[in-house]
C-alpha cells in the first residue's frame, strides 16, 4: 500500500506525556512536565542540518531522509516547548530553529505548493521528486507556522511567510473532491481518513494564519472547506463494525474492518486525538480499543505511545499513564526519528495543544452520525451518458498523466468530453486508470453493450496500449472487460457487454445482477504493454449506451 510508510512512522509520532497547567485541551488532570520537554526540544536541534532541513535521522547516519511531513511534526516540539521554558536562551534557540525550518520550507515549494521528500548523504541530499501526500505536508505546515506565531507573539515571521502559506494552500485543493474530503495525492485517489483529520487542523491553523494577515477572502474559503470536511468526516463511520473505515476510494467504497492496528485502529485514534471533544461516548469508545488491543496485548503495550493522545483528549488518566511509561522507555533509543522527539516535547510541555483546534472538535455522536452516509440510494435505470453527472478521476502506477485543460491535472469535474490525456509510462506494465464516477447511483441492467470512443494521434510514440474497462459497483466489485489493444492506427468506438464482464480477483460479493443494478462508475484501465517506456496522449471522446 501506498502510504504505508509514511503512516507507520506515525504510529511512532503519536507519542504522550504530561500537559501544562494552561492548555487548551480539556485534559486537565495532567501535570506538566516542562524540564522532560525542553531536555527532547534540546536533542531535536541535532536533527537540523546548517540549513535548516530537519532529518529524519541524525546526520551523523551516512544515509538520511527528509520527509517534510515529519520535519512538521518535530517542528511542532520547539514550538510547544518554547512555550513552557524560563530560559530565554532556550526559548530563543527553539523559535530560531523553527523559523529556519520554515523558510526553508518555503524557499523549496514547488509552484503547486506541494513540496517534495529528500534522501541521501546528509550534505548531498537529492530530491526524490515526489511526496507521499500533497494534503497532509501543507496542512501540518501551517500548524508549525500558527503554533510559531502563538508561542513567539510575533507576526514578522508570520508576514513573510504569506506568498508560501496561500500557496501550500492551493495544494490542499489539488485534490479536494466535491465532498471536502482530500485525495492523498495527484494520481492516488484515496481519501484517507488520518489524513483528512490532519487537513481539518490544518486549514483551521490556515484561518487563523490569513485572519492575522487581514485576508478576508481566504479566511472564508478556508472556513467553508474545514466545516465541509467535517460534515463528510461521518463518511467514514461503518455502523456494521462499530468503528470507522480508514479510506474512501474515488467511487465512494469505505475499507477498515478494525482488526489490525495499522490502518484500523490508528485510524480510530487520530478520530479521537484529532477531531473528539472527548465526551462520555467518545470515552467509551475509547475504553473498547483499549480492551479489545491495548490491555493484554504486549505489543500495544510496547508501543503505548499511540494511545497516548486520545487519553488525554479523553481524561483517561489510568491508560495515559500506562502510554506515557511505554513512551518514555521508547525515547531511551540513540537515534529515535526527529518526530518522535518533537511530539513528545510537544506533548509533556502542552498536552494536545500541537494539534488541538477547537473549532475542529465534534461531539462523538456528530461523528459518527448516519446523515453522510456512503449507502448507495436507490439506483435509476440509465440509458445515456450525461458528462454533466459524473467526475473524471485518474490514478497511475509507474507513470504519470495529465488531462489537458484542466486546472487539476488528476481531477475533472464535471467531467467533459472530449477528454485528452496525456500519459507517461515509465515501464512495462505501467497503467493508468480513467475512473469515471457517477454523480448517484446507475442500473445499468437495460443496456445491451457500452462503447468507448477512443482516439490516439498517429503522432504518438510507438507502441500499443492494452486497455480493460471494469463496472464497478457500490460495494466494491468490479467486473472486468477487456478492449482491442490499440495502436495510433486503430481507434474508434469498442463495445463491451456488461452480461460478458467477468468477477475481477478483487471482487467482494459477486453478485452480478447486485452489481449491473448498483454501479458507481467505470473505470478504464490503460496498461503499456511495450517493453520499454512509452507515450501517449488519448482523447476519451465519448461513451455510448446500446439499449436491449
Amino acid at each position: 500500500m501506498k502510504r504505508f510508510s509514511r503512516n507507520i512512522l506515525l504510529l511512532a509520532a503519536l507519542a504522550g506525556g504530561g500537559s501544562p497547567a494552561q492548555c487548551e485541551t480539556a485534559a486537565s488532570h495532567f501535570v506538566p512536565d516542562p524540564a522532560r520537554a525542553c531536555a527532547l526540544a534540546e536533542r531535536l536541534l541535532k536533527y537540523q542540518d546548517p540549513e535548516g532541513r530537519i532529518l529524519l535521522n541524525l546526520p551523523s547516519n551516512p544515509s538520511v531522509r527528509l520527509v517534510p511531513y515529519f520535519s512538521n511534526l518535530a517542528a511542532l516540539g520547539w514550538t510547544e516547548a518554547a512555550r513552557v521554558t524560563t530560559d530565554i536562551s532556550q526559548r530563543t534557540r527553539f523559535l530560531d530553529a523553527t523559523e529556519r525550518w520554515l523558510r526553508w520550507y518555503a524557499a523549496n515549494l514547488n509552484p503547486d505548493g506541494t513540496i517534495y521528500d529528500f534522501e541521501g548523504p546528509p550534505r548531498a541530499l537529492k530530491s526524490k521528486n515526489d511526496y507521499d501526500s500533497s494534503d497532509s505536508y501543507p496542512a501540518t505546515f501551517a500548524m508549525v507556522a500558527w503554533r510559531h506565531r502563538t508561542a513567539s507573539g510575533d507576526t514578522s515571521l508570520l508576514r513573510n511567510l504569506q506568498p508560501a502559506l496561500t500557496k501550500a494552500y492551493g495544494a490542499i485543493l489539488l485534490t479536494m473532491d466535491e465532498d471536502g474530503l482530500t485525495y492523498a495525492k495527484p494520481l492516488y485517489p484515496e481519501k484517507y481518513l488520518m489524513d483528512n483529520l490532519e487537513v481539518a487542523a490544518g486549514l483551521a491553523a490556515f484561518t487563523r494564519c490569513f485572519t492575522e494577515l487581514g485576508d478576508a477572502t481566504l479566511v472564508a474559503d478556508a472556513t467553508a472547506h474545514r466545516e465541509q470536511i467535517q460534515r463528510s468526516i461521518p463518511r467514514y463511520w461503518r455502523p456494521s463494525i462499530g468503528a470507522f473505515g480508514y479510506t474512501i476510494d474515488p467511487f465512494g467504497i469505505v475499507s477498515g474492518k478494525l482488526k489490525v492496528a495499522y490502518p484500523d485502529v490508528l485510524a480510530q485514534l487520530m478520530v479521537l486525538s484529532w477531531a473528539s471533544n472527548g465526551d462520555a461516548p467518545a470515552r467509551q469508545f475509547l475504553d473498547r480499543l483499549q480492551r479489545d488491543f491495548f490491555d493484554n496485548n504486549p505489543d500495544a503495550r510496547s508501543a503505548g505511545q499511540w494511545w497516548s493522545w486520545p487519553a488525554i483528549v479523553c481524561a483517561d488518566t489510568e491508560l495515559s499513564t500506562s502510554a506515557l511509561q511505554a513512551y518514555v522507555a521508547a525515547m531511551q533509543a540513540p537515534d529515535p526519528f526527529a518526530h518522535d522527539l518533537g511530539l513528545a516535547a510537544a506533548t509533556f510541555a502542552t498536552g494536545t495543544d500541537a494539534i488541538y483546534f477547537d473549532e475542529v472538535r465534534m461531539p462523538w455522536e456528530a461523528l459518527t452520525s448516519d446523515t453522510a452516509s456512503t449507502q448507495p440510494a436507490a439506483s435509476q435505470p440509465l440509458t445515456t451518458f450525461e458528462t454533466k453527472t459524473a467526475r473524471l478521476i485518474l490514478t497511475a502506477h509507474e507513470a504519470t498523466a495529465a488531462i489537458r485543460d484542466s486546472p487539476r491535472p488528476a481531477l475533472l469535474m464535471p467531467m467533459r468530453l472530449p477528454a485528452s490525456i496525456d500519459m507517461e509510462f515509465r515501464k512495462e506494465n505501467a497503467y493508468v486508470q480513467a475512473n469515471v464516477v457517477f454523480a448517484a447511483t446507475a442500473n445499468l441492467s437495460q443496456l445491451h453493450r457500452i462503447g468507448f470512443d477512443i482516439d490516439i494521434p498517429p503522432t504518438t510514440s510507438p507502441g500499443a496500449l492494452q486497455i480493460n474497462v471494469c463496472l464497478v459497483d457500490t460495494d466494491g466489485d468490479l467486473w472486468d472487460a477487456r478492449l482491442d489493444t490499440i495502436t495510433p492506427e486503430r481507434d474508434g468506438i469498442r463495445w463491451i457487454n456488461p452480461e460478458k464482464t467477468s468477477l475481477n480477483k478483487w471482487g467482494r460479493n459477486g453478485d452480478f445482477q447486485r452489481s449491473i443494478a448498483q454501479t458507481a462508475g467505470l473505470r478504464i484501465q490503460f496498461n503499456n504493454i511495450t517493453t520499454k517506456p512509452a507515450s501517449y496522449q488519448v482523447t476519451l471522446k465519448g461513451i455510448h449506451y446500446d439499449t436491449k
